[in-house]
């Protein structure tokens, strides 16, 4: 499945999905969504709370339970 960054900015496809801090974030971006390939990470999205990040997560899962062949982080 393709995701496409919240920025808009990074398409490809990930095996690997993690929620960390973003130190150095601000406010408004305390937590990172990220997305592997390759060994590489890349950062999906930016969240405050790591509520919001973890329920990203979740909705990524689910595209991918769907057989979903892209996905939109928001």
């Amino acid at each position: 499945m393709f995701i496409l960054s919240q920025n808009k900015e990074i398409l490809g496809t990930f095996e690997k999905f993690t929620v960390e801090r973003n130190l150095g974030g601000g406010k408004e971006a305390k937590f990172a969504l990220a997305g592997y390939s390759h060994g590489t990470a890349s950062v999906l999205g930016v969240y405050a709370e790591k509520k919001f990040a973890v329920a990203e997560l979740e909705k990524i899962l689910s595209a991918l339970l769907e057989n979903k062949t892209a996905y939109t982080v928001e």
